[in-house]
């Protein structure tokens, strides 16, 4: 990875990531309580597909992630297109935001 400027990135390394994702649905501004803007399982089951893996090898399973460095802000980015894709029609993904660690955050939107 040539654009680093540390090499401790540069050796295999693991991160206990946590995302925080923001889903809207259009003209639901008024929700009532029984309302359901996303069903939260099928967001789990995107994100499971990359709990306990060498995300390395995962983003390489993933049309345009190839060759991209598993960075924070990537994350977010291939989160955000994963989930969107299994969203009814209506409901957006309209911010994802990675942790890293308890300092270091990464957020798109």
């Amino acid at each position: 990875m040539p654009w680093l400027t540390t090499k401790k990135c540069c050796n295999l390394h693991g991160h206990t990531y946590k995302v925080e994702m923001d889903i809207e649905a259009e003209g639901r501004g008024g929700i009532e309580m029984e309302d359901i803007v996303v069903d939260f399982g099928r967001v789990k089951e995107v994100l499971r597909r990359f709990d306990h893996r060498y995300l390395n090898d995962e983003f390489k399973k993933v049309k345009n992630y190839e060759s991209r460095p598993t960075t924070a802000e990537n994350f977010a980015t291939l989160l955000w297109q994963e989930v969107q894709e299994i969203l009814p029609a209506g409901t957006f993904v309209v911010g994802v935001r990675v942790w890293r660690d308890s300092r270091a955050t990464s957020r798109t939107s």
